[in-house]
């Protein structure tokens, strides 16, 4: 009987160690994805500066980082981002922004 009583509190605490560390990994992906936080602001920012250049249907665009400028040319990279087709630009614009919040909402809690 002492036996079965080791035997089942090691499988729940085996259990518990399982869950725990499955809530490390999640928790662990979510700060991760919060480093991308930037990227999406950055993004969404180039994207209202270009809005007037895409085409509804697109999958995605490429536009110039003013920010980012070659070092030799002196001219601004080009950053490709991704869209959804079946959204407006106006749209594309609010879904990165609200990405950026979300995820930086995260990143501070």
């Amino acid at each position: 009987e002492l036996q079965e009583l080791r035997t089942g509190m090691r499988q729940r605490v085996e259990k518990a160690i399982s869950g725990q560390r499955s809530k490390i990994k999640e928790f662990q992906k979510r700060l991760d994805d919060c480093d991308d936080a930037d990227v999406w602001k950055s993004r969404g920012e180039l994207l209202s500066m270009s809005m007037h250049s895409i085409k509804q249907g697109s999958t995605e665009v490429t536009v110039p980082d003013w920010s980012n400028l070659d070092e030799e040319t002196q001219e601004p990279t080009n950053v490709k981002v991704p869209l959804d087709p079946k959204k407006s630009a106006q749209e594309n614009v609010e879904f990165l922004f609200k990405r950026y919040k979300k995820l930086n909402r995260q990143r501070e809690a």
